[in-house]
């Protein structure tokens, strides 16, 4: 398995895959950037498989709209708290993959309806986003 070749990078990037939507990032893409404590996202449509493996200082991250997918283990080993979700619909993520110490979902208050409309429908829904997790977006700084 490769290494990240931002693995002896800074503490924040920017990162945007300059791509119509449909761009699948590379797996593993920040893999193993243990001092990455900040990454602003944009013009992505996917965060991918192990993209953020083992990023253990990154506390917190914000998905633009434009994510609709977040592949299996890509906070894998992170020290990810809060994961903020911009989206217009639920994204599909399976939250079970994501780590334990994930203990805050941030939704916009259309997906946490749809959130809890589907959990009470579908039990395999409401076990991927557990109720106690979901709550919504916080203000964020411009």
């Amino acid at each position: 398995m490769s290494r990240s070749p931002f693995a002896n990078s800074e503490r924040s990037l920017a990162y945007s895959s300059r791509q119509k939507c449909g761009f699948a990032v590379c797996g593993n893409l920040f893999d193993g950037c243990t001092a990455l404590s900040e990454v602003v996202l944009s013009d992505i449509c996917e965060i991918s498989y192990r993209m953020f493996r083992g990023c253990t200082a990154l506390k917190e991250i914000v998905l633009p709209a434009s994510v609709k997918n977040v592949s299996g283990y890509a906070f894998e080993g992170s020290g990810l708290e809060s994961l903020t979700l911009l989206c217009e619909e639920p994204v599909y993520i399976t939250t079970a993959e994501l780590p334990d110490t994930v203990k805050t979902i941030y939704v916009p208050e259309g997906v946490k309806a749809a959130i809890e409309e589907n959990a009470a429908k579908d039990e395999n829904f409401a076990y991927y986003w557990p109720a106690e997790k979901i709550a919504l977006v916080k203000e964020l700084d411009a």
